[in-house]
């Protein structure tokens, strides 16, 4: 549950709801593996350090590959959401739902911010 909403197991289970939750989930890690690169640069869980090494790439274009995959998983968040099945559902569980994807748009976001303003990766 979130926001006192349980979203129902069918949405929940179809492809747009997971795109929607996966990619939340990785633009949030993903950016902060772009902030916290300095400090990881041995950390096998680092998506930059992961793309260097994988990929052969310098530094710079590493982070330009990853920032080129944030911005994918960013289209991909916004078309999961638009895609979710709200027409299926009676008016109030949809515009319950519709909350519930509306605070998964939000973490990517907010969680930037937070980089941006925190010094701890300063």
């Amino acid at each position: 549950p979130c926001l006192r909403v349980e979203v129902p197991a069918w949405v929940h289970r179809s492809e747009p709801w997971q795109e929607l939750v996966n990619s939340c989930s990785d633009i949030t890690a993903w950016c902060n593996d772009v902030a916290s690169r300095p400090k990881e640069r041995g950390d096998g869980h680092n998506l930059v350090v992961i793309a260097t090494r994988e990929l052969g790439l310098g530094e710079r274009e590493a982070v330009g590959w990853v920032l080129d995959r944030i911005a994918e998983r960013c289209h991909d968040m916004a078309g999961a959401a638009r895609r979710l099945p709200l027409d299926d559902l009676p008016p109030g569980t949809a515009r319950d739902v519709s909350k519930v994807a509306c605070a998964y748009l939000a973490p990517p976001r907010a969680h930037l911010d937070w980089l941006l303003e925190s010094s701890r990766y300063a």
